[in-house]
């Protein structure tokens, strides 16, 4: 304990490592390397208890409610039991799909004190454990079977789930019923949404949502908004463009509900995303005080840069060519993410301020950086290796178009926009399209 005390709060792994320990207690005349293992030992399950404890005891967690009650019924505490009873069956705003699981808990101990007794009660609150049982487990089907949808899409995976189609009659039965049950009503339109791929169905789950998230707990919303976001982002990438609103538009709701927070930071990506995503609304003024705004809230070990290359995004979307410059030439990105991006960010500035040799600079040191970083996968690497390439073809076109007679131009000119087209692995391929038709304009 006393060589513990000296580490805190640092306890670095150099100093705590076994050969470290075992170094500094062989000076002690009885120590042997069988003695540091047994409190090792004794602390870890000390611990493992500890957090335990801290768990159960957390106000209103609904364990240590559960764990009274049982208490006190073991003891036959009747009187006891019924008054803690009455402070229990308090009905929360909040009904997330949790709640009915802890209701189930409690009616199954409820019903359990009641029968001993032989009354009207013991029914009613067997009844009433039954229906939270069905709701619980009709909620975790329907949030389970968007879930498998999902990663079926994505992953090709099959898409199986029991007793899915029964839930659906069930609820098709009854729905003014399961209407009124706000995790079922959201998963059950979500899951039509992903199946049905149809715009009114998503309006309908934004509706519920609006309707309901007050009786959601906030991680149930977290996830109900993940898969408008999903929706949205998988429309988008099928050129279906009235979706980058309806993205933006949830993002700001997750940011004024501050559901994109983990551990109390906002994480880098959200902060990348919604940046792209407000510059193509063209919302550029509020990108802007975004982006200031929320600079304090990123996690500081990576704030710096995600900061310094959002800021770089806004001033080329802005067409401030010389800020995008002089923010990113003086910024040495650690993160490979943003290194990369960086200097994509870069080629399409020299190529709008039409600076030739610049480019052909930058292309050549962003290849060698390719060829060099392990860290880059084969199929990125060869994405950028076309980007280079072709941002060389058509920056080379634009040049020479002024000066070439208009047959070869033309000729040039579709000659590029098919190789591009039939290139399956290139970055920014949209954009160099739009530069290419630029051109031709």
């Amino acid at each position: 304990m006393d060589y513990l005390n000296e580490q805190y709060p640092k306890f670095s792994v150099k100093k705590l490592g076994r050969t470290t320990l075992i170094g500094h207690f062989e000076s002690t005349l009885d120590f042997n390397a069988q003695k540091l293992a047994l409190p090792f030992i004794y602390t870890i399950r000390l611990f493992e208890q500890f957090i335990s404890e801290i768990f159960i005891n957390e106000e209103n967690n609904s364990s240590n409610k559960l764990l009274k009650l049982k208490s006190i019924r073991a003891k036959n505490l009747h009187q006891l039991f019924e008054k803690n009873l009455l402070k229990e069956e308090q009905k929360p705003l909040v009904q997330g799909s949790e709640f009915h699981q802890d209701n189930y808990l409690l009616k199954t101990e409820i019903n359990e004190h009641f029968s001993q007794f032989s009354s009207i009660e013991n029914h009613q609150f067997l009844v009433e454990k039954q229906r939270h049982l069905d709701l619980f487990f009709m909620t975790e089907k329907l949030k389970d079977a968007c879930e498998i949808y999902l990663r079926h899409q994505i992953l090709k995976v099959p898409f199986e789930l029991e007793f899915g189609e029964e839930i659906l009659n069930i609820i098709a039965k009854n729905t003014a019923y399961y209407d009124a049950i706000p995790t079922i009503s959201i998963y059950h339109n979500i899951y039509k949404l992903l199946i049905n791929k149809e715009l009114n169905q998503y309006n309908l789950v934004l509706e519920k949502l609006a309707t309901n998230d007050q009786f959601l707990p906030k991680s149930e919303v977290e996830n109900i908004y993940n898969y408008l976001q999903n929706f949205c982002i998988r429309k988008i990438n099928k050129g279906n463009t009235h979706f980058l609103t309806e993205l933006f538009k949830v993002y700001q709701s997750q940011l004024s509900k501050e559901l994109l927070f983990q551990n109390g930071y906002l994480p880098e990506f959200h902060y990348k995303n919604i940046v792209t995503t407000g510059l193509r609304e063209k919302a550029n003024d509020w990108v802007y005080h975004f982006i200031e705004n929320y600079k304090q809230k990123l996690n500081p070990v990576t704030a710096e840069n995600a900061y310094s290359y959002n800021l770089a995004n806004y001033y080329y979307f802005t067409q401030q060519y010389a800020k995008v410059l002089k923010l990113l030439i003086r910024v040495e990105y650690t993160d490979i993410r943003y290194s990369l991006d960086a200097k994509t960010l870069l080629l399409h500035t020299y190529f709008e301020l039409e600076e030739g040799e610049a480019l052909l600079s930058l292309s050549d040191a962003f290849q060698q950086y390719l060829k060099r970083n392990r860290q880059v996968l084969e199929d990125s690497r060869k994405s950028y290796f076309n980007l280079l390439k072709f941002t060389k073809k058509v920056f080379q076109l634009k040049m020479n178009a002024p000066y070439w007679k208009k047959e070869k131009v033309k000729k040039e000119w579709s000659k590029v926009k098919e190789e591009v087209e039939k290139t399956k692995l290139m970055f920014n391929k949209s954009w160099l399209l739009q530069k290419i038709a630029e051109i031709k304009n």
